[in-house]
């Protein structure tokens, strides 16, 4: 059932969708390439909260819960933080 989705179910599908592969049908069969892109997560999240907000505006769902939803991002290499000088660009 629709309302029995949370937050934390599309969250984990979501960890889960970025770690599959994907797949290709050639005449040898199906071939599993390199892991999904982010991107393509993105937009299969983006069309399931399109079509939650269309079932909160139809009076089927009390809620969104996507709205809960944090996009699970993976960092590549360690964050550097951009520093300004205290001078000012115009001379």
């Amino acid at each position: 059932m629709l309302t029995e989705i949370d937050s934390d179910e599309i969250e984990a599908f979501l960890r889960r969708r970025l770690r599959q592969r994907k797949k290709v049908k050639r005449t040898s069969g199906v071939v599993k390439l390199d892991l999904i892109k982010p991107a393509k997560a993105h937009q299969e999240f983006r069309v399931l909260r399109r079509i939650l907000n269309v079932d909160v505006k139809k009076k089927l769902m009390p809620a969104n819960p996507c709205g809960g939803v944090e996009f699970p991002v993976t960092i590549k290499g360690l964050f550097r933080p951009h520093y300004m000088t205290g001078r000012s660009s115009r001379a």
